[in-house]
C-alpha cells in the first residue's frame, strides 16, 4: 500500500483546486473483477470540502 506522503494530481470538485496530499490511503480489494483499487480521501484547503479519489487499479 502506498503511504499518504506520495503526492498526487487531484483537482477538488467543487472549486478546483489543486489538492497534491490525501488524509487517508486504502487498499478496496476486488472480488469477481479481480481489481485491486487504491483509494485517497482528500481534503481541499481552500473550500475544506472532503472528497474521496481513485488513484491506481491493478488487475490481479
Amino acid at each position: 500500500m502506498t503511504p499518504p506522503t506520495q503526492f498526487y494530481k487531484v483537482v477538488c470538485p467543487k472549486c478546483g483546486a489543486d489538492v497534491p496530499k490525501p488524509v487517508k490511503v486504502w487498499e478496496l480489494k476486488g472480488g469477481k473483477s479481480k481489481k485491486n483499487v487504491l483509494i485517497g480521501l482528500f481534503q481541499c484547503q481552500d473550500c475544506r470540502v472532503k472528497f474521496r479519489e481513485a488513484l491506481t487499479r491493478e488487475i490481479i
